[in-house]
């Protein structure tokens, strides 16, 4: 079975997300709508499949389509990443998992009509059902039709976008006679199960109660969570910032699961560290949102031509962090994993979040209390190293000394480096 190299967009920065697109419209026109939102978080890969747009060739089966995925992130997205995918779509990334699970950091499927998963519940039994007549009728010379049926029965609503489609004889439409196959496709929870790959299954509230069912039962079998996105049809990534943010905590889940710690790099100064301290200050203000009083750049990122581990530091002043540790959801949806250095009374004085990104430290938020201790010592002990060439001097080799004898003890690195920064300036926190 040969893989067929696949045509694609990217854009952004981040943990490396491939979006596998669904029936009818290629990745351009499944994506399109939200790929400079997601472009803000991730690094996002849209691969066409076969038969679509950048991409030669005629549909084939999902199994192929699953090998040309798993192909397509070997070459592009260094052999793991998060996969999303819709519709259609859903069901070839969930044959990918099944065939090859090292290919995925994790897995969200939207409105994936896997219904071969669903055993003898009566509701995926009858969408079964349906998908058959809809193919038998497609191979009777009614393709198109057969693929505006299925449309007009997961989401009337979304009939406007792609009647463009049948107007103009898209591509797509010559795809759908493979597409509506998908009732035939191989896919077993026994060959799903206990996969260790983390999961989110989303389906839509106008969606009909057959594909929410569907969508809870592929839950069941990945042992995934199962989301319903208000306000959502078929094409549930599209109702914007709720789906994305859903999105960013189950990849700042995926990637924290994988490790807390990484071995201790420390590179050249890099002036490309200000750019992402500033998306990052973006993302964070953002999702924490009144409770942000000031946001700045600390760490050694911050310092020109001081080299440093390329893990960029963001101190957000709040007004109260007792709030901000009752919710660090609001974290998690702006891609970061959460740790607490409980070193107040009552409340922690400083919750503590990571972002990675293809299992590497991308971002560390530490949420202080504006004007408090952890906040003081921050900026005292940046601003210190910015206009003292001595001070910097001695914390480059302290630093370097650290990372040769610590190498890959990140947690003995970082108190080491604390106890220099209270030597320096008598403080309580480090840089």
């Amino acid at each position: 079975m040969r893989s067929v190299e696949l045509g694609y967009v990217t854009a952004g920065h981040g943990p490396t997300v491939v979006a596998v697109h669904g029936g009818l419209l290629s990745g351009r026109l499944t994506y399109g709508p939200v790929l400079a939102d997601w472009a803000q978080r991730f690094r996002v890969l849209v691969p066409d499949r076969r038969g679509f747009e950048r991409t030669p060739g005629v549909g084939g089966t999902i199994a192929e389509q699953a090998r040309d995925l798993e192909a397509f992130i070997a070459a592009h997205a260094g052999g793991r990443a998060h996969v999303v995918g819709f519709s259609y779509g859903g069901v070839v990334a969930l044959t990918a998992l099944q065939l090859s699970r090292r290919s995925f950091a994790s897995i969200t499927t939207i409105e994936a009509p896997a219904v071969t998963l669903c055993g003898r519940d009566p509701k995926a039994l009858a969408l079964r059902v349906r998908l058959a007549a809809l193919y038998d009728a497609a191979v009777g010379g009614s393709g198109p039709r057969a693929a505006r049926e299925f449309f007009e029965y997961v989401d009337p609503r979304a009939m406007g976008r792609i009647t463009a489609l049948f107007d103009t004889d898209d591509p797509g439409l010559h795809v759908a006679l493979d597409e509506l196959r998908v009732w035939q496709t191989p896919l077993s929870p026994v060959g799903l199960a206990g996969s260790d790959v983390p999961a989110l299954v989303v389906t839509g509230a106008r969606s009909p109660d057959t594909m929410r069912r569907v969508g809870a039962l592929v839950a069941d079998a990945t042992g995934g969570q199962h989301h319903v996105q208000p306000a959502a049809g078929h094409a549930a990534h599209l109702v914007g910032r709720p789906f994305r943010d859903e999105l960013c905590a189950h990849v700042a889940a995926a990637e924290a699961a994988r490790a807390w710690t990484d071995p201790i790099e420390l590179v050249a100064w890099d002036p490309h560290w200000a750019e992402r301290y500033l998306r990052e200050r973006d993302a964070l203000s953002d999702a924490l949102g009144v409770a942000v009083v000031a946001v700045e750049h600390i760490g050694s990122t911050a310092i020109d031509g001081l080299e440093a581990q390329p893990v960029v530091d963001v101190m957000v002043g709040v007004t109260d962090v007792a709030a901000v540790d009752a919710s660090p959801a609001a974290l998690r949806r702006a891609g970061y994993a959460v740790r607490h250095d409980g070193t107040g009374t009552g409340s922690a004085a400083h919750v503590f979040g990571m972002r990675r990104a293809d299992g590497r430290r991308l971002a560390h938020a530490h949420v202080v209390v504006h004007d408090g201790r952890w906040w003081r010592d921050g900026l005292t002990f940046r601003d210190l190293l910015r206009r003292d060439p001595d001070v910097r001097a001695r914390y480059a080799a302290r630093k370097r000394g650290l990372a040769d004898r610590n190498h890959t003890d990140p947690d003995a690195f970082a108190d080491a480096k604390a106890q220099f920064v209270r030597s320096t300036i008598g403080g309580t926190t480090a840089s």
